[in-house]
């Protein structure tokens, strides 16, 4: 009995063995184990907030990968996908800017086990994050309408920090603010995005850096553009009237810009006055500035200042009130204009010279307000008497010259031959030698 009973434990031993084995055979024929390969998996970093708490940034360019081997059953293999697989590197034990070469940590979800893994140590660089102001540039696109013209486009501030990275701040010259015109016809304020460039204008697009503020608001200046006539006032005098005088300006008109407001009370711009005392001739000219009132500019390419061309026109009414006088004038100048005047006497003694105006003003004519000067070439002229033209001229102002031309005589006296130097003494000895 007791034999039965040994031999029943030996087979119940034996029967689980051979169970056992049949099942490994089982396992191992119809799901055997398999080893796959897991290509350009993404190593993720993780406390990065722990960089952030000391001032430093993750700054690789690219995420790093790298290939895995994993072993498991055929069954597990086939389930499993590049989603069960977490790759990472732990950044919270980094304390100061650099290049760091991380073993990365690998989690399976199932049961399957790492075989190997390339790289196995990935790159990671650090740095520190600096801030630091930089100016701020504002541009323009698009174009006003033709009546306008743009003014100052000024930023809300005239600098604006920026952070990040130090490589990456170090590069950032300016800020850029672009203003659309498309819709603009009066003074504004336009809300614009902040973009970073370089010092050679190049735009720094990079999550590196990033400004205290995405956009800002600028005010636009826009100014009205308007052409605008040129006016003189006339100050009458004793012999001449506003009437009697016709002014012709050159230009006419200036093209300005300004302010709306600046523009809507201006009419036309008045380049002054004239005294009317001061005109001796018809068709005399004056040069007057072009002043312009507060807040009002003339355009590029317009003159700042004005001609101004006076014509008399007297009527034939006038024209019989006017009186005239002769005077002798003995204050008579010869003006020869060669270079080696020769000497020249005035044969005339006195001419007689006729002056116009009101009567009141022509009896107040003395022969020393008249002189008559008589310019000449002696060279072209010669030796000898000559007839020469010479031009009255009265300095009284409200009088005119009639005619204005008289004529005197001179005479040329003969120009003395030029001496030739005598030869020295010992050549004035061998001249007979030489013949």
């Amino acid at each position: 009995m007791n034999f039965l009973k040994e031999r029943n434990v030996w087979i119940k031993l034996a029967s689980i063995l051979i169970a056992v084995f049949l099942w490994s055979y089982v396992l191992l024929t119809d799901n055997p184990p398999k080893t796959q390969s897991f290509p350009n998996l993404e190593v993720q970093a993780v406390g990065v907030e722990s960089l952030a708490d000391r001032s430093l940034t993750l700054v690789s360019t690219e995420t790093p990968k790298i290939t895995l081997r994993l072993t498991g059953t055929s069954q597990d293999m086939a389930q499993l996908t590049a989603s069960d697989i977490q790759v990472t590197v732990d950044l919270s034990n980094i304390q100061e800017a650099g290049v760091y070469y991380l073993q990365p940590n690998i989690t399976v979800d199932g049961d399957v086990r790492t075989t190997s893994y390339e790289p196995r140590r990935v790159q990671i660089t650090v740095e520190n994050v600096v801030s630091k102001e930089v100016p701020v540039q504002v541009t323009s696109m698009n174009s006003l309408p033709s009546s306008r013209l743009l003014g100052d486009m000024t930023p809300a501030s005239e600098t604006l920090q920026i952070t990040g990275a130090e490589s990456v701040v170090n590069t950032v010259g300016y800020a850029l603010l672009t203003v659309d015109l498309a819709e603009v016809s009066a003074d504004t304020t336009q809300t614009c995005r902040v973009a970073l460039y370089t010092e050679n204008d190049t735009q720094v697009d990079s999550p590196l850096v990033s400004p205290a503020r995405e956009t800002m608001d600028v005010d636009v200046q826009v100014n009205h553009v308007a052409t605008v006539p040129l006016g003189v006032s006339l100050t009458p005098s004793e012999t001449l009237t506003a009437d009697q005088v016709q002014a012709e300006i050159s230009p006419t008109s200036v093209r300005v810009y300004g302010s709306q407001q600046a523009l809507a009370e201006l009419e036309s711009l008045s380049l002054g006055s004239i005294d009317l005392a001061t005109v001796t001739r018809s068709g005399q000219k004056v040069t007057l500035p072009i002043e312009l009132p507060t807040g009002v500019s003339l355009m590029d390419g317009q003159p700042d200042e004005a001609t101004v061309t006076l014509t008399i026109q007297q009527e034939a009414s006038q024209t019989e009130q006017q009186a005239t006088r002769t005077l002798e004038v003995t204050q008579i100048t010869l003006e020869d204009t060669s270079e080696n005047p020769p000497e020249v006497t005035l044969n005339t003694q006195s001419v007689r010279v006729t002056v116009a105006g009101t009567q009141e003003a022509v009896d107040a004519v003395t022969a020393d307000d008249l002189t008559v000067t008589a310019r000449f070439d002696s060279a072209s002229l010669g030796a000898g008497t000559h007839e020469v033209t010479a031009q009255a001229a009265v300095s009284r102002a409200g009088v005119t010259v009639q005619g204005g031309e008289v004529t005197v005589s001179i005479t040329i006296a003969q120009s003395a031959p030029e001496e030739t130097p005598a030869p020295p003494q010992e050549e004035q000895e061998e001249a007979p030698e030489q013949s």
